[in-house]
């Protein structure tokens, strides 16, 4: 919350004394961006032609030739389970290529692992307090019988670092001889610690010195009647971020938009089938998501790939989506039901598109998923 104030506080200073140097920033084109990508291929695929042994104490990454990488170390874990408390407990895992493996003890990992779980197609959202010291992740692993959730505590930034990046890496496919493995630890890294707090107010200078409202940066339901200790902790977080130029704030501050939890999801106040209360559906770029409306948490997730078919039945303004398993059939109470199908339609269709710029966009399919019409 207050990461995003001290950006914002940054931004709207250097647009009330822009920095000349901010205007002459090089843009990649097309060509550039095309040997940029080609380097990160070419890097990659050499990236484990070497011996080295990196160690922390708490994680090591092992890189042998022509090998995979691994890396293991010690986390607490609990498996979440609704209306319970969570029982973290320590285990020494083992991450090699898109498995990631649960031992009870360092000396058992040349046996058979307690547990496995394959990341290829999971989501990885943070579940992070740097005021706090807590640094940990959720894993959803989508399967037939819906998702089960996992959650993972690290004892260091740097360890979380590590092992958030390697799991996002595995969840698409790829290990840690990715070129970009390194970079998006240290990236992290730093983007951690520009959320810690000082404990000291961080004061801007003369020459920079706006007067504030907190409303405009703080959500209301957090402000009450410490307005001042608000202000202070704005000024700290600024502190982070007063050397930084405008568009590396922004984007800070959409690389922090994008981390938060619920990152993507559009919602809806639906009606299920063969139930009597409202709930909420969220609506994201690779599933749809039950949520219950007092509580916030998560009931059951549908991720696109397992989606065999969507339809509105226009007269009685009721979607429909039919799964591997099951059909899906809902009324939306706060919208249109042209609305989220919509959503559906045009999220399938991005996702059917390749990453080269000189695609021809097929405007009938576009229509086809997000209208209907043929």
């Amino acid at each position: 919350m207050f990461l995003f104030a001290g950006l914002q506080l940054q931004i709207n200073i250097l647009a009330l004394n822009p920095d000349p140097n901010d205007q002459y920033i090089e843009v990649n084109d097309d060509i550039d961006a095309a040997l940029d990508e080609l380097q990160l291929t070419l890097e990659g695929s050499s990236a484990v032609q070497y011996n080295y042994q990196q160690s922390n104490g708490t994680s090591s990454i092992n890189y042998g030739y022509s090998d995979i990488p691994e890396l293991s170390g010690f986390l607490r874990f609990a498996k979440h389970k609704l209306f319970t408390l969570k029982n973290f407990k320590r285990y020494y895992f083992v991450l090699k290529d898109t498995n990631l493996k649960l031992y009870k003890s360092i000396e058992d990992r040349h046996g058979s692992p307690a547990f496995i779980i394959n990341l290829k197609g999971c989501d990885i959202t943070p579940d992070l307090n740097v005021t706090q010291n807590k640094y940990g992740f959720k894993i959803h692993n989508y399967h037939d019988d819906g998702t089960t959730e996992y959650w993972l505590r690290c004892e260091s930034e740097k360890q979380y670092a590590e092992w958030i990046t390697a799991c996002r890496l595995a969840t698409k496919g790829r290990t840690m001889a990715d070129a970009s493995y390194r970079t998006e630890v240290q990236t992290t890294r730093d983007f951690l610690k520009k959320q810690q707090y000082s404990g000291s107010p961080v004061m801007p200078t003369q020459s920079n010195k706006i007067a504030i409202n907190p409303d405009d940066y703080i959500a209301l339901r957090f402000l009450r009647r410490r307005d001042q200790h608000v202000t202070n902790r704005i000024y700290d977080s600024h502190g982070n971020f007063k050397s930084m130029p405008s568009l590396q704030c922004k984007l800070n501050y959409i690389r922090a938009w994008q981390a938060l939890p619920k990152f993507g999801l559009s919602f809806f106040v639906v009606h299920f089938l063969n139930t009597k209360r409202e709930e909420i559906l969220g609506i994201a770029p690779n599933r749809l998501v039950r949520i219950d409306m007092h509580t916030g948490d998560t009931i059951r997730t549908w991720p696109y790939a397992r989606m065999k078919s969507w339809n509105v039945n226009w007269e009685i303004k009721k979607l429909c989506v039919e799964f591997d398993d099951e059909m899906l059939e809902f009324e939306c109470l706060s919208a249109d039901c042209k609305v989220p199908h919509e959503f559906i339609g045009g999220y399938i269709f991005l996702s059917m598109r390749s990453k080269e710029h000189n695609q021809t966009l097929n405007e009938n399919l576009f229509f086809k998923l997000t209208s209907g019409w043929i």
